[in-house]
């Protein structure tokens, strides 16, 4: 999955991926996975816009490891997962 920083604040991170424009699945399981982070605060995703912006709490993670927590998360969102696996708790 392709994608790119366009902006960073301390707490808010905007990504462009693409791939969000004609992947339904890729937006439900980003959704689905980073809303289960509990450094994440708030996610929106805008698939025509191709934007994804995920806050998040500063005191918890440094932003190059909520980077990295976040690249990896889109890794697995990328994959097919069951419905069965969203379910929470």
């Amino acid at each position: 999955m392709e994608y790119d920083v366009v902006h960073q604040v301390p707490g808010r991170v905007r990504y462009r991926i693409p791939q969000l424009a004609h992947d339904p699945e890729l937006v439900e399981n980003l959704q689905f996975l980073l809303g289960r982070e509990e450094y994440v605060t708030e996610v929106r995703i805008k698939p025509f816009a191709s934007s994804l912006v995920v806050s998040y709490q500063t005191e918890s993670l440094s932003a190059e490891k909520v980077q990295t927590q976040l690249e990896n998360l889109f890794k697995i969102a990328d994959l097919v997962f069951p419905k069965e696996v969203q379910k929470k708790p």
